[in-house]
């Protein structure tokens, strides 16, 4: 949770800021407690009709309400319904003390290795960098079940970037190796690798004897070293089925593989940030890049709510 504030709301909901306290806490409001849905017969309703529903220009602010002598922030955004109901990991880049990137979905916290935690104009107010060195990366988890549950089903990953290095590096990814051939599966992102130079690419690999691949890359270029919300949206089960969108727009992409998807495996290792996994080891090289507000949702997304979740970003 943010320092800024204690809670979010998305536009068009409705808050209910009523609360409840017991009798003996009347006396001094210092005391008060938040709760909800609170229905203990020791508690009264001390408020009635706190209700907070805002609108497409309250986006992006920040409202403090004082009950009381206490106050509860609330920061309003405009992120879909749909992208949060979905979202099975985010990983929003909070500020941090030490090398935990909290997880705010499932509790599946991260690692930070050899990145730096930064601050400016993001989606919580901070990013991580990575400067490209060996082996620095973002370890997230082994994403649970999504390889086995979720990846034949419809599914969208977002993530921020900005970055100038697009020769040939790891955006993020997993290879997942087996004694069992038809357990081993490659899910990567990278950039100037099956395309030109700074081009997006996503590889989904799945040994089969032969390879059984799905290789797209993008026909523009993301490393001018501006901000760039990225969507990978996935409708279907072959390669004409997953989308790239920067910023709100859909991506013109060419397939150079296309194998229809009829099965997948679990991640057996952490997927990488920054960075690509294999074995639980570096795989390619690191992209120098900043990185932000990671977040994977198991449905894919319309246009509107694409174009919503990067209209909420705070640098859009």
């Amino acid at each position: 949770m943010s320092e800024e504030y204690d809670d979010t709301i998305i536009v068009g909901q409705t808050l209910d800021l009523s609360y409840y306290i017991s009798e003996n806490q009347l006396e001094n409001s210092n005391e008060i407690t938040f709760c909800e849905n609170f229905d203990s017969k020791d508690k009264i309703k001390y408020s009635e009709n706190l209700l907070f529903t805002p609108d497409d220009d309250d986006a992006g602010e920040t409202y403090t309400f004082e009950i009381g002598e206490k106050e509860l922030s609330i920061k309003v955004t405009d992120v879909p319904v749909s992208v949060v109901e979905n979202t099975k990991f985010h990983w929003p880049m909070l500020k941090r003390s030490n090398g935990t990137i909290i997880e705010t979905e499932e509790d599946e916290d991260g690692t930070a290795v050899g990145t730096t935690n930064v601050s400016g104009d993001w989606w919580e107010g901070f990013a991580e960098e990575n400067d490209g060195t060996s082996d620095n990366r973002i370890e997230t988890t082994t994403w649970q079940d999504f390889g086995s549950n979720d990846l034949l089903n419809d599914w969208c990953i977002f993530w921020t970037m900005e970055t100038t290095d697009g020769d040939n590096k790891r955006v993020w990814g997993e290879r997942t190796e087996s004694s069992t051939a038809s357990e081993d599966q490659i899910f990567v992102v990278r950039i100037g690798t099956e395309g030109s130079e700074g081009e997006l690419d996503f590889l989904w690999r799945k040994w089969q004897g032969d390879f059984d691949d799905i290789r797209i890359y993008t026909n523009e270029r993301f490393d001018d070293g501006k901000k760039y919300q990225i969507a990978l949206n996935k409708t279907g089960n072959s390669a004409s089925d997953i989308e790239f969108w920067a910023n709100g727009e859909q991506v013109d992409v060419t397939i150079s593989e296309d194998s229809t998807r009829t099965d997948s495996t679990d991640f057996s290792d952490p997927v990488w940030l920054t960075h690509a996994s294999r074995g639980g080891s570096a795989w390619g090289n690191p992209i120098d890049a900043y990185m932000d507000s990671f977040r994977v949702v198991t449905d894919s997304i319309s246009e509107n709510d694409i174009k919503a979740q990067y209209n909420a970003q705070p640098w859009s």
